[in-house]
């Protein structure tokens, strides 16, 4: 989809996804979840999106909408008609649905030549700006760069406990290994009186 678009930089255009099917449209309307795909029709499907939703979460409903959509024309292809996959479990479809969407708002390539030490930009900068390039939310691109580049973003918060200084990881956007290698590393840290 992206070679198609001759996307090579973030953010990813979803309305150029979309119109990339002369069938399937995208509407925003009041709906009680983020977003449905309803098909319409021989090879016909609308996208509805909640409009009440922040930017960042209708970008991502779009996405793993259009996931579905993709999922549905190649069982189209291989079996005859439009479908999501009877084989497999709800929660593995919707999995599938949400790398899809990730995968197409934050691809591998724009990430690392997005987030780098390049220029006068530290990768501190690269990274906190990276969220509003991609259109996105800070989780959605801190739990990609744990993906990519095992860079582990983390929130740290220093508080004063029974008279002591103590360092609590309120965050992580890594997996448990990691978050307890940061753990530990807080733990043996000059820098606090104590750690929780």
């Amino acid at each position: 989809l992206l070679s198609k678009l001759n996307a090579k930089e973030p953010p990813v255009d979803l309305s150029k996804v979309v119109s990339l099917w002369p069938n399937l449209f995208l509407t925003e309307s009041e709906l009680d979840g983020a977003g449905y795909l309803l098909p319409i029709g021989e090879l016909g499907a609308e996208i509805l999106v909640n409009r009440a939703d922040v930017e960042e979460r209708k970008r991502f409903t779009v996405a793993h909408e259009l996931g579905h959509w993709v999922l549905g024309l190649t069982l189209k292809k291989k079996y005859g008609h439009f479908s999501q996959p009877k084989d497999a479990h709800y929660v593995e479809v919707e999995r599938w649905c949400d790398r899809f969407a990730t995968n197409l708002l934050m691809p591998e390539f724009m990430i690392k030549s997005s987030i780098t030490l390049a220029g006068s930009k530290t990768f501190i900068e690269c990274l906190m700006r990276a969220a509003s390039e991609f259109k996105v939310s800070d989780s959605a691109i801190f739990i990609r760069v744990w993906e990519l580049l095992r860079v582990q973003v983390a929130l740290i918060s220093l508080r004063r406990v029974n008279g002591r200084n103590v360092a609590l990881l309120d965050k992580s956007f890594a997996d448990a290994e990691a978050d307890a290698a940061l753990r530990t590393v807080l733990k043996l840290s000059n820098f606090v009186e104590g750690i929780m």
